[in-house]
């Protein structure tokens, strides 16, 4: 978590970096089962910064399937299981294993999140292209 801070080494919300409350935030690692896209690439790489500059907060990643131990970086709790189809776990399963693993909010990094989370949703649309322009 990010807080601007003023003069006085607070923030506009009167936290300073060192007093901001911890947060447990939840990673959509779907994209890196597998062969990665893209997206799968910028999952990556976004994951690896984040734990990079941010000592202050936790991170959980949580994807239907398997994901490859190289593709996440050490310190990263990896919760999920084995489900076929990513849509039906994300809008069935994934908001039980959410609140259970007491996650504040969770950023989605393939325009797709649960309609009824039960916590907040950071979602990432990389190319809107398609809706956009529809006849490109």
């Amino acid at each position: 978590m990010f807080f601007l801070t003023g003069s006085d080494g607070h923030g506009e919300d009167g936290f300073s970096a060192s007093t901001a409350p911890r947060l447990r935030i939840g990673l959509d690692g779907t994209t890196l089962q597998q062969e990665r896209s893209g997206v799968g690439f910028y999952t990556e790489h976004l994951f690896a910064g984040l734990l990079a500059v941010d000592g202050a907060n936790d991170y959980v990643v949580f994807s239907n399937a398997e994901v490859r131990g190289d593709r996440i970086p050490a310190g990263l709790v990896h919760r999920g299981g084995r489900f076929p189809v990513r849509g039906v776990w994300m809008q069935a399963f994934l908001p039980f294993l959410l609140r259970r693993a007491g996650v504040d909010v969770c950023h989605y990094t393939n325009y797709v999140a649960p309609l009824f989370s039960g916590c907040p949703s950071v979602v990432t649309f990389h190319d809107m292209t398609v809706l956009l322009l529809p006849d490109c």
